[in-house]
């Protein structure tokens, strides 16, 4: 299958845009090692929102009245089904073109890297997967936000994760045998969340084989790295065969100066 793009074709104007994945050294080290893609299921994600509408768009949307009982099962129907919905969704974040942050550092990368790609070269290696792909960028609020769509649920997040200018590759599993009715209890009475866990078909993550060394442009080490990891990261990508600078971020020299993680919190409230 070929590489899908989101509703209204949200991609980069221009596709040889830099794309950066912070991550800790160990997912480095098992994306060069095993040559291959982790997707994680998108409930797992830190934002126990991911991929469900704000409760004000969904009041908007299905014409709720937020004190009505039968209103409130509807609502919570709605948000359930969703819910369970995004668990059959898999997802790989990148960054656009930011350049380096301490706020992306510390929530992302810490002590590890930042593996460097291109926004076309991501598209690239997935193209050969055999599933439904979809690549493009994050969009945060909800002004752009119209009907009921999961995909553009999936591909929206709060205002506040605005600066991150999330590029997300996604894969869809869209036959997995689940009965999709994991959100109503015993007495038949529906929950905004699954209260029964999903089948076997829908693992924690999935892993997909890529090209890896068509994917790395460069490797930068996190200004809060252990003082070997430079040569550390050299001699992973030389093992492997990779031809892919590799540089200590541009913070590493003002590491001092760069706020902890409580002083940038309040970036992202």
């Amino acid at each position: 299958m070929s590489v899908e793009t989101f509703i209204d074709n949200q991609e980069p104007t221009d596709p040889k845009s830099p794309v950066w994945r912070y991550v800790e050294f160990c997912k480095l080290r098992d994306l060069v090692q095993n040559r291959q893609l982790y997707l994680c299921r998108s409930d797992k994600f830190e934002d126990q929102d991911e991929g469900l509408p704000p409760f004000e768009y969904v009041q908007h949307a299905l014409n709720l009245n937020p004190y009505d009982l039968n209103d409130i099962q509807e609502r919570d129907h709605a948000i359930g089904y969703l819910a369970q919905v995004r668990q059959s969704f898999y997802v790989n974040c990148w960054h656009l073109d930011i350049g380096e942050t301490a706020m992306m550092w510390r929530r992302y990368g810490k002590d590890g890297v930042a593996i460097v790609s291109r926004y076309d070269l991501l598209k690239q290696v997935l193209h050969p997967l055999d599933d439904k792909v979809m690549v493009g960028l994050i969009r945060y609020g909800t002004k752009h936000l119209t009907g009921w769509n999961v995909i553009q649920f999936m591909t929206t997040k709060r205002e506040k994760y605005s600066l991150e200018r999330e590029v997300r590759a996604m894969i869809w599993l869209t036959d997995t045998g689940d009965n999709m009715n994991r959100h109503y209890d015993k007495d038949n009475r529906p929950h905004d969340r699954p209260i029964y866990s999903p089948p076997p078909t829908l693992p924690e993550g999935i892993r997909r084989e890529i090209n890896v060394g068509s994917l790395i442009t460069e490797v930068v080490v996190s200004p809060f790295a252990p003082a070997s990891r430079l040569a550390e990261v050299r001699t992973l990508l030389a093992d492997a065969e990779i031809a892919a600078e590799v540089r200590e971020s541009k913070l590493t020299p003002f590491q001092s100066l760069i706020p902890n993680e409580d002083e940038l919190r309040g970036f992202m409230t």
